[in-house]
């Protein structure tokens, strides 16, 4: 049978002697200090124990373990013996011993005390049980390793260890309250806590199975401690309270938790793994010098019953999802001197409303990644706001995205405020958004940030984003994909793009472009639009501006769209034109006027027209484009002489008129090299065909032209003068018939001059006498270019 010497502590006296005999191997009894490389009494090589030598270690003698490779049956320590000492058995570090059988540490009837002490380190791997005699043994664990290894059942005695293992194949259950200051291992088999309290300041390996019962396993410990295994662990409760607040224990394994299973008492949780938990439940407070931290994607922290939570310390989500709160009006509160809310990926879904007030040393709300979603529940309070960043709270955004899901189901509550004040506030990225898939219908959910924002969105067709109380700023982008934005007469400052493919109500404030690098626009109608940014702003689509649209700075780029200036609506210009189609209306009514600030990169060149009598209202969309018109070839202009730059003016076909006047503007550096201002004339194509309308009043940078009644293309040029031909003829005796000059010149069409000549033509050789006369034929072109030719 299988050698064991002692099956409790009370196996002593006559009874000793019985069970010794049932050892096939020896039975060594230590006398004296001895060590244990020095045994040569055991069945093993050497005389050292082995797997069948029972071990007595007697009172006043100590055996120390000096080889890394020991074995025996069992031990017994504190086995009477003279001295009044105790039996011990001391481990040198590195040493190890594995016993197939009971370890004894003292007895009773009669009282023999028993020691185990791994100051130095060294290794016990037991099989069977290891039993502390009540009031007669001393364990000191101090850096050693006690394994159990059973193939039964087996019992960890109540003590404190440094590292503790359990490799068996059956279940190893604690005795009683259990600290392990090292390292937790369960390398195979069962650990069950038998409801014991369970303390471990190491890290916790699981690859077998950890039943946890009703007992709660405390951290503590300092630095970074870790929960790993290839397998799940699964905790009852679990209670960090680790040696300082930078210390932290990352759960890099799958875990399970009893609901409300987690208490923060110093240090932080941190979430690793692909593990679903619901730590919290009911009102929560994270203390200060405590934390909580999500750090895996599939990692899923839930809210058990309705709730708050109270952050006086830190809350982190880098990756994974979790939910704060279960009902309508739960609130996260960070108001504490040492709160902390760090965002870096992930998601944060709040039921009800977040509040950041904190003014301490703590960096209140910061969000680099991921998402934060409030009001998933609802929001009842008449004065919370969903999100609230008071005047003494601190928030940075350098990225991610905040989502604001409904509006407060009171209404004399707000949804998103973030306040300025002593609180330091930061927005630098990352977008705020209003509305997602989850909107219910008809939310008007209203934003007052006396901040900066970066990029904003509305976001679901049920929701209206309405500013109130302070005028919006959006260093960003402003996207409207869907829904409703509402000025409510605030004015709004953007220095990205604007994208339109909702709804936007103007009201009657005012959307200044303030960028500093270029900036796109589409899809809207403005009260009041202002650009100011030298870079310049380019339109996806028609713009339109009912009111007053400002250039203060920088040119609008309208590509194949317009700048809709509509009736009633003006443009006030202080630098910056239309580089492309603007259009204003032109009202019934005598001598309307309308100036065009339209232009071509740094050059200005406004077109202003004079409708003598507009019959009926309608639209002219004006356009100035560098470079003589593509068609001026077939004109009669001198492009070698021209004005380098051509304009266009149409009409949307309501407006009726009965003439109109035309001044068209351009810079000294548009004219060719010896063109003169004073000599050009204008060009005017329709369906191909050139006219030239009368000039109106020409200076050094503008021409006009007169008494139109179509819109069309435009070119300002000097003309080129018509190439005149006329044919020798005579001489003539002063008898002769009168003669037809015209067969003689081309083109036809002019006039003649001279002696004894008719306009027409007609020479008459006795009206102009004797002698040698000069004979002149003059031909003016369309642009009313005249050349001459003479014999």
């Amino acid at each position: 049978m299988k050698p064991r010497a002692f099956c409790s502590a009370r196996a002593l006296g006559a009874v000793l002697v019985l069970l010794f005999a049932e050892f096939a191997g020896a039975q060594i009894t230590i006398t004296a200090n001895t060590n244990w490389g020095a045994i040569s009494s055991g069945s093993g090589p050497a005389g050292q124990p082995s797997t069948t030598d029972a071990i007595i270690v007697k009172n006043g003698a100590t055996l120390t373990v000096d080889v890394s490779n020991g074995q025996c049956a069992s031990l017994a320590l504190g086995q009477d013996g003279a001295d009044a000492g105790a039996g011990t058995l001391w481990f040198n570090a590195g040493s190890l011993v594995e016993c197939g059988g009971d370890v004894i540490v003292g007895t009773t009837a009669p009282d023999h005390a028993g020691t185990v002490t791994m100051t130095a380190g060294g290794t016990l791997t037991i099989s069977g049980a290891l039993l502390l005699t009540a009031g007669q043994s001393t364990f000191t664990a101090g850096n050693g390793t006690v394994a159990f290894n059973g193939s039964a059942a087996q019992t960890i005695a109540a003590t404190t260890y440094h590292h503790l293992t359990y490799s068996g194949t059956a279940t190893a259950t604690l005795a009683g309250p259990t600290d392990v200051t090292g390292d937790l291992t369960i390398a195979s088999g069962t650990l069950a806590s038998g409801n014991q309290a369970f303390t471990v300041a190491g890290h916790w390996s699981n690859h077998g199975t950890f039943t946890p019962g009703t007992a709660t396993v405390t951290f503590t410990g300092t630095g970074t401690v870790n929960v790993t295994g290839s397998a799940t662990t699964a905790f009852n409760n679990v209670t960090v309270n680790l040696g300082s607040s930078a210390s932290v224990l990352e759960v890099l394994a799958p875990i399970t938790l009893a609901n409300n299973g987690l208490t923060l008492t110093q240090g932080t949780f941190k979430l690793s793994s692909a593990s679903t938990i619901t730590p919290f439940s009911g009102s929560e407070t994270i203390p200060a010098g405590a934390g909580f931290h999500l750090n895996h994607a599939s990692a899923l922290s839930n809210w058990g019953s309705s709730g708050s939570l109270t952050l006086n310390g830190k809350l982190i989500v880098d990756h994974g999802s979790m939910n704060i709160g279960s009902s309508s009006g739960n609130q996260l509160t960070v108001s504490g001197a040492s709160s902390e809310v760090t965002l870096n990926g992930g998601t944060l879904t709040l039921a009800g409303r977040i509040s950041v007030t904190s003014s301490g040393a703590g960096n209140g709300l910061t969000i680099s990644g991921g998402e934060m979603v409030v009001t998933t529940a609802g929001n009842n309070s008449a004065s919370a706001p969903n999100f609230n960043l008071g005047a003494t709270g601190k928030f940075t955004m350098t990225g991610g995205l905040i989502t604001c899901e409904r509006a407060n189901s009171n209404a004399g509550g707000a949804e998103l405020v973030i306040a300025s004040g002593s609180g330091a506030k930061s927005i630098t990225g990352g977008t705020i958004r209003i509305g997602n898939a989850s909107t219910p219908a008809a939310q008007t959910i209203e934003i007052n940030s006396a901040v900066p924002i970066f990029h904003f969105t509305v976001n679901s067709a049920n929701a209206t984003a309405q500013l109130v109380n302070t005028p919006l700023t959006v260093n960003g982008d402003l996207l409207i994909s869907a829904g409703t934005l509402d000025a409510n007469n605030l004015n709004l400052e953007l220095a990205g793009n604007w994208t339109n493919n909702g709804t936007f109500v103007p009201g009657t404030g005012t959307v200044i472009m303030n960028g500093s690098s270029p900036q796109n626009m589409s899809g809207s109608t403005f009260h009041n639009l202002a650009i100011n940014n030298a870079s310049g702003v380019t339109l996806l689509t028609d713009e339109t501006v009912n009111n007053t649209l400002s250039l203060l700075n920088g040119n609008v780029t309208t590509g194949s769209n317009r700048m809709i200036i509509t009736a009633g609506g003006t443009v006030a210009r202080t630098s910056g034109h239309i580089a492309g189609n603007l259009q204003k209306h032109f009202a019934a009514g005598s001598n309307v006027v309308q100036t065009f600030e339209v232009g071509t990169g740094s050059d200005y060149t406004p077109v202003e027209v004079t409708i003598a009598q507009v019959n009926n209202s309608g639209n002219v969309t004006a356009k100035s484009t560098s470079g003589d018109h593509a068609s001026i070839g077939t004109s009669t202009l001198d492009a070698t002489r021209s004005v380098n730059r051509n304009w266009a003016l149409t009409s949307d076909g309501a407006l009726t008129l009965t003439n109109y006047d035309v001044t068209f503007n351009f810079v000294a550096g548009d004219l060719d090299g010896g063109a003169n201002p004073s000599n050009l004339i204008v060009g005017k194509l329709d369906a191909g065909t050139w006219t030239y309308p009368a000039v109106g009043t020409r200076t050094a940078t503008s021409t006009q032209a007169t008494g139109m009644t179509s819109f069309s293309d435009f070119q300002l040029a000097e003309c080129t003068p018509p190439s005149v031909n006329f044919s020798s003829v005579g001489p003539f005796c002063v008898t002769d018939a009168a003669v037809d000059l015209t067969a003689f010149v081309s083109p036809s069409g002019g006039t003649f001059s001279g002696n004894g000549v008719t306009s027409a033509g007609i020479f008459t050789p006795s009206d102009a006498g004797t002698g040698t006369h000069t004979i002149t034929y003059t031909f003016t072109s369309g642009g009313n270019c005249t050349n001459s030719a003479s014999q």
